[in-house]
């Protein structure tokens, strides 16, 4: 395949390591050609805001969509289709919700997206400031929709045509603990899930850096 595209930026945040208020925003698009031609196109945007400067607690809202077009009018590959779970519901394992192939439960990805998530992070009172370690509480939400009815893909490779799935809502909420480690900012991740289907991977713990998105 051949791929080009571009990536806009904004943010009027305070602090990049560690904001506590200001906005940060992303737009990127991908037109994927030769087999593919599709044009990817992605929005993320997070804003911080203190909640009770005194104690250091800071709150945030993050809103994230995306959306594969088949310029073509077929079908989106689910080579090329979304599959990331936890970086829009935490609590999913990586490629572990959408429509999956009935006779071998491979992932399809999805093709549209549109995700909301808010989250309150605030000092441990029984461990210093110096041990850099903070706590987090969370909600996440999703709509998920696009790669159709999974009986009609043969095989993993083929195109699906965009159309409705079931259980397309997903949701969990958590606690997390967050870690200014020596490598950058590690955070573990404890989650729940509210709402999925019945075919989706879900994961109770996860490791990760720490990002803005």
């Amino acid at each position: 395949k051949a791929w080009t595209g571009y990536s806009l930026n904004y943010s009027t945040l305070d602090n990049t390591k560690r904001p506590t208020e200001g906005l940060y925003a992303t737009f990127n698009q991908q037109y994927i050609g030769w087999d593919y031609n599709l044009l990817k196109t992605e929005a993320k945007a997070r804003y911080f805001m203190p909640l009770m400067s005194d104690w250091n607690v800071i709150g945030s809202i993050k809103a994230q969509a995306g959306y594969i077009a088949a310029l073509d009018g077929g079908g989106v590959s689910p080579l090329e289709a979304f599959r990331s779970a936890g970086s829009i519901v935490r609590g999913f394992q990586s490629g572990g919700m959408g429509p999956r192939l009935s006779s071998s439960n491979e992932i399809l990805g999805y093709t549209a997206y549109v995700a909301a998530s808010a989250e309150i992070e605030f000092p441990i009172p029984i461990l210093p400031e110096t041990y850099g370690v903070r706590g987090a509480i969370w909600a996440d939400a999703a709509l998920i929709d696009g790669n159709g009815s999974t009986n009609s893909v043969p095989n993993l490779g083929n195109p699906v045509s965009p159309g409705s799935i079931d259980d397309n809502f997903k949701s969990s909420v958590g606690a997390s603990l967050i870690w200014d480690s020596p490598f950058g900012p590690l955070r573990g991740d404890f989650a729940y899930v509210l709402n999925k289907a019945t075919d989706d991977k879900t994961q109770v713990f996860s490791l990760t850096l720490q990002q803005l998105l």
